[in-house]
């Protein structure tokens, strides 16, 4: 399980994303990527960790990750709970380097299923490796 500051909680946050979010498709995931709202006093709705910056500029949490692993990948909830570990597994060597100030939901595809740690950590690796993915929000 992810550190709970590393986890998006919120339905509505799952909706704003897939609203200004973009995706990116890869072999075994797509990855919905959106820019975080700075945190400030009139948001209110989410604790704020320790200041980095100096006052006046935005401040953002850390990167916020979800995995979404439906019915259509297995039917049994044995397997998807293993993807959901393994991709977890996968995520957590590498959340030190993801920038701050980013959400992102995984939208898993059937081919990770038969997938061993090592390939899934390879692609997600590939993934938060690729400047791509921040540039769209610069």
């Amino acid at each position: 399980m992810l550190p709970k500051q590393y986890r998006l909680p919120l339905r509505t946050e799952f909706k704003r994303i897939k609203k200004e979010g973009k995706l990116f498709p890869g072999r075994f995931f797509s990855l919905l990527v959106s820019h975080q709202p700075p945190l400030g006093p009139s948001l209110g709705a989410r604790p704020a960790t320790p200041r980095t910056e100096p006052r006046g500029e935005a401040s953002y949490q850390p990167p916020r990750l979800a995995f979404i692993i439906s019915k259509k990948i297995h039917k049994k909830a044995i397997k998807r709970n293993r993807v959901r570990r393994l991709l977890v597994e996968a995520v957590r060597g590498i959340l030190p380097k993801i920038k701050p100030g980013f959400d992102f939901v995984f939208l898993v595809k059937k081919t990770i299923l038969e997938k061993k740690l090592l390939e899934i950590k390879n692609e997600v690796e590939k993934f938060f490796g690729n400047e791509k993915i921040y540039s769209f929000f610069d």
